[in-house]
């Protein structure tokens, strides 16, 4: 036993454990850094409502103010005007309105009209640049005055340009059909107070924004003021930045759920192909440019076909008729803000040019020309808590059904539906509170409308029914744009672009429109219009709400009424990403974590001088465990530590070196003795072997130890790497044979043709004796029975036993194998064999098992067989070569490609026939015969593949394996060829020839003279059997003498002439 008593003075480990303090300093950072970090987002939480309560204020203020200073301009304005206003110079009007808008930046216009259709307005051109390049107003230009009012050539339209100090720059004059008195704001305008209108698309300029108007007194005069919306998005996205990061929402909307404006940047826009032009003639380019602009309505909510968002004309046909008018030169004005019905009146009194978006309803159709279809929209039917699905109209017989309000449409669904109850409404929100309230027990409308409208409403228990017979067929599906007879021109032009829109210009508009993913301005918003709704509705309860979209993430909902004191009602919305609300706190803990991180990595010097003590020896020790590792047990030293447990330990790794030095070297010893066994049991097996297993690795290692002690030649560089190799080589040559322990005895000992488990010689004799006995039969048959002459019966008798004689004996000598056999013999035993003899007994009693197996199989192709089956007489030749005789594989061999095996595989596993053995031309082998000596190479490759070799013996079953092939690459198992071949694997090929050849324990063979061995050796060398240069070797170093002085005897030790040999 190794000493472990301590040379000095021993500690506990545990007084080295104060390193442990760096744990405590993380759990204490990570315990302040979350503390900071939830109360951070407190902070964070109470500043935003802190920020958006502030911002909502000043939105409420500067909204209300707005609405205050619109409401007390036109209350004044109506003051000062007088019932001959219209009378008045246009620069008189003008300073008058323009000292009421020159203080007010939001206030875009006034203007003034009456019941004579006669209008006045004054455009703040400074208000917005969008003013002016609509306007095409120059630099110097500031104001411009619109007149419009009946005259001799038709009403028209006077536009004047004015610059600050009112001097007129230009003018221009253009035709109008613009009416005053048919405009939202002058049929809705109160006498008493002010009323404030929808979004709508102002005529003139095509620019959304909102009215304040006010009839004066009991005149058919009504004073109007525009504000843009773009105006109050501005003041809206830059609050939002000075307040929020990227990634906020917030955006007024009305109490219906319409947005008014919004900091939403992303707008939807088509991508379309190039759009080619139509090729027009000139009289066609004159008449399109002397159209001038056609005013088409836009209706306020028919999503995603057409609509307006917060006035802006929007949807699929708004965009398809953008494209008729970049390939036709058209010019469209949209008139919006009115209801369905409004803007169906205007058609008739040809105010509006073009109704876009109308069906066809048979007799009930609106009067005008009709395009060609602009598009088919499938209709489906929406329903609530149903339990049978809808598949056909007459599922909604004597219920109630609503539908948007379309033109005529009334009127042809109750003619085509009379058993349904009827009920229409004016918008789509309208419609779906019916349906969740219980007044309606469906909803019919295209099927993409309805879709989208419970999407952007959050309506999750209402279905859409699309596929309903006959549906499509009541309800027409294709939509038109109808005109008056005037405008024929319009609409061949317009249809003759419908034609030659392309196919991928229609995909571009049904793909931002139509298909799942299109997407409008509610659909940007991260949370449902519908819970805004209801959080602006509980917002005095709880301002701030947190909700989750349904794409799972969080936002904070901030809803606040900006507008009260108005008839329509606005919100402020905010939404915030509940990232970007905490993004600041995590920033924080973050940097905190950074700050701890970095301390605690200037305090790792401290920390590691104070851990040496520690890890110094345990590093020293992991040293020797390496040299354990690599079994270089004499190298383990102590390792010396004032840490009492290191101290053990470091005595207990030199001990355990100790200890499995010891183990190893037995498990050497075992494992070196089993080889041995392996090698006596292949020896013992058959006496044909002698002691190959034991004399094959004593001449390996006696050439392989010459090769190392080589000084020059070709073989002076070659030495084994330690004896890890030596061991490696000297096992493999042990158990070069070990697969012979597989092989069936009467294969291995093998001594005749004719033997198998037996030698049937003795068989064929016994035929040949009754062919004798038969010889005799027939001359006494001949004398005594046949009264022929004795002499020649005789001489016929001894002249047949002669024949027989003769024949036997040249099938023994056949038998033996020693001389070849020619094709004259061979044909010979053909003949002999030819010759027949009575059988009278059975020959299928008596049998084993696996035989009648084996015979029942082969009689199914035979019908002789099954003949001599049923029969014990039979005639048979001498000798003949039977189905019986083969003898197939019990299960087919299977070679890995992975270990390398090329041998050729014979179809059966044996074949015993009488002719086919007693034909072999050399040896008493048959093809099969060989094959199973030569498959215990292939056993040899399994069984020390399966084997767990350590890396140290990894080759050990290749050199086992390569003592059979040959320098020329016909050799087995593997056909492997010189190059391929290393050189511990030529002295294996060198020992197993050299021993076979002077082996003198065979008893099927003489043993060669030492002389005679070398020579067929040196033949095989020339035959490219075996490696000339170590064979060469193999003389020089005299080490066939050592071998034969310790194994041969004196009798075998002749001389041997190196000198007579060529190995050039």
């Amino acid at each position: 036993m190794i000493s472990n008593k301590p040379m000095n003075k021993r500690y506990s480990i545990k007084l080295f454990v104060a390193n442990m303090f760096l744990i405590a300093i993380v759990i204490t950072a990570t315990v302040a850094i979350v503390l900071q970090y939830h109360a951070s987002k407190k902070i964070a939480v109470t500043h935003m409502l802190s920020s958006l309560d502030l911002m909502s204020n000043q939105m409420s203020n500067n909204l209300n103010k707005i609405d205050i200073d619109a409401k007390r301009t036109v209350n004044l304005l109506s003051n000062l005007i007088q019932p001959n206003f219209s009378q008045e110079s246009v620069e008189r009007k003008s300073r008058l309105f323009s000292s009421l808008l020159k203080n007010h930046s939001d206030f875009y216009s006034l203007y003034v009209g009456d019941k004579q259709e006669h209008f006045f307005q004054l455009i703040n051109l400074q208000a917005s640049k969008e003013i002016s390049q609509k306007m095409q107003a120059l630099p110097d230009d500031k104001w411009a005055a619109i007149v419009v009012k009946d005259g001799p050539n038709g009403r028209q339209r006077h536009t004047y340009y004015y610059s600050s100090t009112f001097n007129l720059n230009h003018q221009y004059t253009q035709s109008s059909n613009f009416y005053p008195s048919e405009r939202p704001w002058f049929s809705t305008a109160p006498k008493n107070g002010v009323y404030k209108t929808k979004p709508y698309l102002f005529q003139h300029l095509q620019i959304t924004g909102q009215t304040y108007s006010q009839r004066i007194g009991d005149t058919n005069q009504v004073i109007g003021l525009d504000i843009l919306l773009s105006s109050t998005s501005k003041q809206l996205t830059e609050a939002s930045k000075a307040l929020f990061a990227d990634g906020t929402q917030s955006f007024l909307f009305r109490q219906h759920g319409e947005i008014i404006a919004s900091n939403l940047q992303k707008t939807h826009a088509v991508s379309l192909p190039r759009i080619a032009p139509l090729h027009l003639s000139k009289e066609q380019s004159e008449k399109v440019a002397h159209l001038g602009t056609l005013k088409v309505s836009n209706q306020n909510d028919w999503r995603p076909f057409d609509f307006s968002e917060s006035g802006l004309p929007s949807g699929y046909l708004v965009d398809l008729m953008q494209i008729v008018s970049a390939m036709t030169g058209l010019k469209f004005d949209y008139i919006n803000g009115f209801s369905r019905d409004a803007l169906l009146k205007k058609y008739q009194r040809g105010e509006i040019d073009i109704l876009l978006s109308v069906q066809k309803f048979g007799n009930d159709n609106i009067k005008g020309l009709y395009s060609s279809p602009l598009l088919d929209i499938p209709y489906g039917i929406a329903t609530k808590n149903r339990s049978q699905p809808i598949t056909t109209l007459t599922d909604l017989n004597n219920q109630t059904i609503g539908y948007l309000n379309r033109w005529n449409m009334d009127v042809s669904l109750e003619k085509r539906l009379p058993k349904v109850h009827w009920k229409k409404a004016n918008s789509l929100q309208q419609l779906f509170s019916d349906l969740e309230n219980g007044q309606v027990d469906a909803v019919i409308g295209a099927s993409q409308t309805l879709t989208n409208s419970i999407k952007s409403l959050g309506l999750e228990n209402i279905k859409v029914y699309k596929k309903i017979t006959s549906l499509n067929a009541t309800v027409p599906n294709r939509v038109y744009l109808v005109s008056h007879e005037q405008n024929k021109f319009a609409i061949g032009l317009i249809n003759s672009a419908l034609a030659h829109i392309t196919p991928a210009e229609r995909d571009a508009l049904s793909t931002s429109w139509l298909k799942p993913t299109s997407q409008d301005l509610q659909d940007y918003l991260s949370i449902p219009i519908t819970q805004l709704l209801s959080t602006a509705e509980q917002s005095t309860k709880e301002p701030f709400v947190l909700s989750k979209a349904d794409n799972g993430t969080k936002y904070y909902i901030f809803t606040k009424d900006v507008d009260k004191k108005s008839t329509n009602q606005s919100y402020l919305a905010i939404i915030v990403p509940e990232k970007k609300l905490y993004e600041q706190a995590t920033q924080e803990a973050y940097h905190s974590a950074l700050f701890s991180a970095g301390l605690m990595v200037l305090l790792l010097p401290i920390i590691w001088l104070l851990s040496w003590p520690i890890v110094r020896p345990i590093k020293q020790l992991q040293l020797e465990t390496e040299k354990i590792g690599k079994r270089q047990f004499q190298e383990v030293n102590l390792i010396d530590s004032n840490i009492t447990e290191i101290w053990q330990l470091s005595c207990s790794f030199q001990e355990m070196a100790q200890e499995i030095k010891q183990h190893e070297a037995k498990q050497k010893e075992f494992m070196d003795a089993l080889i041995r066994l392996i090698a006596d049991a292949i020896d013992n097996k058959s006496v044909h072997t002698g002691n190959h297993c034991h004399r094959v690795p004593e001449l390996g290692l006696m050439l392989s130890n010459a090769l190392e002690q080589a000084q020059e030649g070709p073989y002076k560089d070659f030495k084994f790497a330690n004896d890890n190799e030596r061991r490696e080589f000297r096992i493999a040559a042990w158990l070069h044979d070990c697969g012979k322990i597989t092989m069936p005895e009467h294969i291995m000992d093998k001594g005749a043709k004719l033997e198998c488990n037996y030698n049937r010689i003795h068989e064929i004799r016994t035929r040949f004796e009754v062919l004798w006995r038969d010889a005799q039969i027939d001359y006494m048959q001949a004398v005594y029975i046949e009264k022929q002459s004795p002499d020649v019966a005789l001489k016929q008798w001894q002249v047949r036993q002669e024949e027989l004689q003769e024949q036997f004996q040249f099938i023994a000598k056949a038998n033996v194998g020693s001389e070849s056999m020619n094709q004259e013999n061979e044909q010979k035993i053909k003949e002999i064999g030819r010759q027949v003899w009575t059988r009278h007994f059975n020959n299928r009693l008596g049998l084993s098992p696996a035989e009648e197996l084996l015979i029942a199989e082969q009689s199914q192709t035979s019908e002789q067989d099954q003949q001599a089956t049923e029969y014990a007489f039979a005639q048979e030749t001498l000798l003949s070569d039977k189905p019986e005789h083969i003898i197939p594989r019990i299960r087919d061999i299977e070679l890995d490609p992975s270990l390398g095996i090329n041998m050729d595989i014979p179809k059966y596993q044996y074949n015993l026939g009488e002719l086919y053995n007693l034909s072999i031309q050399n040896g008493t082998l048959t093809e099969e015969d060989r094959f199973k000596i030569k498959e215990h190479m292939i056993s040899t490759i399994h069984m020390l593949e399966g084997l767990p070799f350590p890396p140290e013996l990894s080759r050990v079953p290749h050199y086992a394996s390569t003592h059979h092939e040959r320098m020329d690459g016909q050799g087995y198992p593997r056909k492997l060829h010189a190059e391929q071949l290393t050189i511990p694997d030529r002295i294996l090929m060198i020992a197993d020839v050299f021993e076979a050849l002077t082996a003198s324990d065979r008893p099927y063979k003489k043993a060669n003279s030492l002389s005679s061995a070398i020579d067929l050796m040196y033949n095989m060398c020339k035959k490219g059997h075996l490696d000339m240069t170590m064979f060469r070797f193999f003389l020089e170093s005299d080490t066939y003498l050592q071998y034969a002085e310790r194994f041969l005897p004196e009798s075998q030790r002749d001389t041997v002439d190196i000198k007579a040999y060529s190995f050039e």
